[in-house]
């Protein structure tokens, strides 16, 4: 694990524990069954179509604050009219601005809307907060994570009715991804300990990965030349963040982006 990801991890758990002892699983599994269903979050991408995950993220560790103005709410609205198929809701706090809450307010406003809890999951309380909270999908990340966990996590995700993103960002990762039969693959196009992105990874590893799983794209992705190009390497979705997220208008930038790759 990248010395980036081992501070993220530990942040993430300091804050965990902080909400467990306000409020300990046992308590927090009473609110369940919930009495919203997740609409799902795959299902609502069409071969045919360009389908985006918009991302609402303040800041990153690659590229500090972000500078963006506009809630959750707002944003969220400039990204539906814009085209967006679903959207990734960075939820953790310290190095990206987010937070739960955030999930919960776009969740109220866009009850039709597939949302993806972005975060960095490493205990099953914070799968029972997505849940809560609104989320339709999870984001796991081989790199966090063992064999063993994650297959405890995507069952448990899947008693509440969650999809799991499964991140991969190498071969030995996407091979990991297989063989616990993730549905859902995001190919990460960040190099994990120098934060440097690059296009060869999602090329490198799209052809190595099984055919019962729907590619996501994650990273890097900034204009509809790209898109192209992903979309003939077989990936179906394409998560996009920073660069919307630095446009002062990110719903126009994000119409620009599916116009520039029809």
């Amino acid at each position: 694990m990248s010395l980036v990801l081992q501070n993220i991890a530990q942040a993430v758990r300091k804050k965990v524990e902080l909400r467990k002892q306000a409020l300990p699983l046992s308590k927090l599994q009473e609110k369940f069954p919930s009495k919203r269903i997740p609409l799902g979050f795959f299902k609502y991408f069409k071969a045919d179509s360009i389908n985006i995950i918009a991302e609402i993220k303040y800041q990153s560790p690659s590229e500090g604050n972000l500078k963006q103005t506009l809630g959750p709410v707002p944003l969220a609205a400039e990204y539906i009219n814009s085209g967006a198929r679903a959207l990734s809701i960075l939820t953790e706090e310290d190095h990206f601005g987010g937070k739960i809450g955030n999930l919960v307010a776009v969740r109220r406003e866009f009850q039709k809307t597939p949302l993806l809890m972005k975060d960095f999951f490493i205990d099953e309380y914070q799968i029972y907060e997505a849940a809560l909270a609104g989320a339709d999908a999870i984001l796991l990340i081989v790199a966090l994570l063992d064999k063993a966990t994650l297959v405890k996590f995507m069952n448990l995700a899947e008693t509440l009715g969650l999809e799991c993103l499964v991140e991969v960002h190498s071969e030995e990762e996407l091979t990991v991804a297989k063989s616990i039969r993730a549905q859902l693959v995001g190919i990460n196009n960040r190099n994990l300990k120098t934060l440097e992105v690059t296009m060869d990874i999602a090329r490198s590893l799209a052809p190595l990965a099984p055919d019962f799983a729907t590619l996501i794209c994650e990273s890097g992705i900034s204009n509809g030349e790209q898109i192209k190009e992903l979309r003939a390497l077989g990936f179906s979705g394409f998560l996009v963040g920073s660069s919307l997220m630095k446009n002062a208008s990110p719903g126009e930038a994000l119409a620009a982006l599916l116009k520039g790759a029809p």
